[in-house]
C-alpha cells in the first residue's frame, strides 16, 4: 500500500519529543510552513500557518503522539498522530519537514516509519491546503492518499478535528484518506439526490456541433478568465468534436433543461474492461449552481451501469470542478500531474501554460464492490 519507491531510502527515527523541545518544535513547523505561504501569497500570511498552540494542545491530549524526524542524529522534522485505538483510523494531524532539507527522501521515509509503527491502523486521514502544491505531490504520488473531501467556500467539512482551530472562511484545502485494507477502495458518498432538476442527454448531431462547440468554449473560457484574467488556447476544436462523433467508443450529448440546451458532455466508453471516461461535462455559466450538472452525472451513471470505474480529470486551479466531482458526485483524486511530476502516459501532456493551468489532478470513481 505504499506510494512511492521505498529503494535507498535514507534512514530516519521518529523520537517522542519532550516539553523542553516544544519551542525548537514549533520554530522549525513555522519555517517549513511559511515557504508555500510566501511562495503563494508573496507575504507570509500568519492565519495560513498551524498556531503553536496547536502543538501546545497536542502534547496535552492523551490521544495525540508528537514526534520529532531525527536523521543523521539532528531534528529534520516533526509529526502528529492522533491515534485511536478502537476505530483503528488515525489521523496525520501535522507532519513537516525543515525546508533546507526538501528533496533528499526525507519525508516518504518517516511517514513509512510511522505506517511500521502503526500497523493496526486501517485508514489513514490528513489535510493540507489547496496552495500546497508539494504536499499534494506528496501526499498523493508519494504516499499513496487519495483526496476525498474539498472544504470551500460551497461545502465545510464534515468531519472537524477535535480541539483544533477552524481554519479562516477563505481557507480551501483538501481530506486525504488512505485505506491500509489490501483490495478495499475507499468509497466516498455522493451527496443526496433530492431536489435535483430534470434532464435530458440528448445526442449531438453534426448539425448541432457548431452551437455544442460555442457554448462549450465559453463555458471554458470564463472559468480560465476567473482566475487568470486572460484566457488561452482552445484544448478541443470543433474538428476534433466532430472526429468524436464518428469514434465508436465515444458518445457526446447535449444536456437540456425545460427543452433549452444547458450544457454538454463526451464520454468515452470502454465495454471490454469497463472502465470508461468522463472525457468532458460543462453547464453554460448562467446555468450554474442549480444542481444540473450533478442531475447529468446522474443520469449518465443510470446510463452505464455496468461500469466498474469511471474516470475524468480537471485542471488545479478549477476549484467549481474540484467541489463538484469530489463533493458532488463522489469522485477521489488519486493522482497529481505537473512539470516536476508529469503523466508518464503522455495522455495528460505538459503545455507551455502557466502552472496552475497545465497543472492537472486525475480522479477516480469505483463503482465494484
Amino acid at each position: 500500500m505504499s506510494g512511492g519507491k521505498e529503494k535507498n531510502m535514507p534512514d530516519v527515527q521518529l523520537i517522542a519529543a519532550t516539553p523542553e523541545e516544544l519551542s525548537g518544535f514549533c520554530e522549525r513547523m513555522r519555517a517549513a510552513f511559511a515557504v508555500a505561504v510566501v511562495e503563494t501569497s508573496g507575504f507570509l500570511d500568519e492565519e495560513k500557518i498551524p498556531p503553536a498552540a496547536d502543538v501546545r494542545q497536542a502534547f496535552d491530549d492523551p490521544a495525540c503522539v508528537v514526534y520529532q524526524v531525527v536523521h543523521e542524529g539532528r531534528q529534520v522534522g516533526g509529526a502528529i498522530l492522533r491515534i485511536n485505538a478502537e476505530t483503528r483510523r488515525n489521523s496525520l494531524d501535522l507532519f513537516f519537514i525543515s525546508p533546507e532539507r526538501h528533496g533528499g527522501g526525507l519525508g516518504f521515509a518517516a511517514w513509512r516509519a510511522i505506517e511500521r509503527m502503526y500497523p493496526e491502523t486501517l485508514v489513514w486521514e490528513t489535510c493540507t491546503p489547496w496552495f500546497e502544491k508539494r504536499n499534494i505531490h506528496f501526499y498523493v504520488n508519494k504516499c499513496g492518499f487519495k483526496i476525498v473531501e474539498f472544504q470551500n467556500e460551497h461545502h465545510h467539512a464534515s468531519h472537524e478535528k477535535e480541539g483544533m482551530d477552524e481554519p479562516p472562511p477563505d481557507f480551501d484545502f483538501f481530506t486525504f484518506e488512505k485505506d491500509m485494507r489490501k483490495n478495499q477502495p475507499l468509497k466516498k458518498t455522493a451527496a443526496p439526490l433530492t431536489s435535483l432538476p430534470e434532464v435530458a442527454l440528448i445526442p449531438v448531431t453534426p448539425e448541432a456541433l457548431p452551437a455544442f462547440n460555442a457554448r462549450m468554449k465559453k463555458t471554458f473560457r470564463q472559468t480560465v478568465l476567473e482566475h487568470f484574467g486572460e484566457t488561452y488556447g482552445d484544448d478541443l476544436s470543433e474538428d476534433d468534436l466532430r472526429k468524436s462523433l464518428e469514434e465508436p467508443d465515444t458518445e457526446v450529448y447535449q444536456i437540456v433543461h425545460d427543452g433549452q440546451p444547458a450544457g454538454g458532455v463526451m464520454l468515452k466508453i470502454h465495454a471490454g474492461t469497463r472502465c470508461n471516461s468522463l472525457e468532458l461535462l460543462f453547464i453554460a455559466p448562467e446555468q450554474h449552481s442549480r444542481g444540473l450538472g450533478q442531475a447529468a452525472w446522474r443520469e449518465i451513471e443510470r446510463r452505464h451501469p455496468e461500469t466498474l470505474v469511471w474516470q475524468t480529470c480537471t485542471p488545479y486551479f478549477a476549484k467549481r470542478n474540484i467541489h463538484f466531482y469530489v463533493n458532488k458526485c463522489g469522485f477521489q483524486i488519486t493522482r497529481f500531474f505537473h512539470k516536476q511530476h508529469p503523466d508518464p502516459d503522455g495522455h495528460v501532456p505538459q503545455k507551455d501554460l502557466p502552472p496552475d493551468l497545465s497543472d492537472t489532478f486525475i480522479f477516480e470513481k469505483k463503482l465494484s464492490d
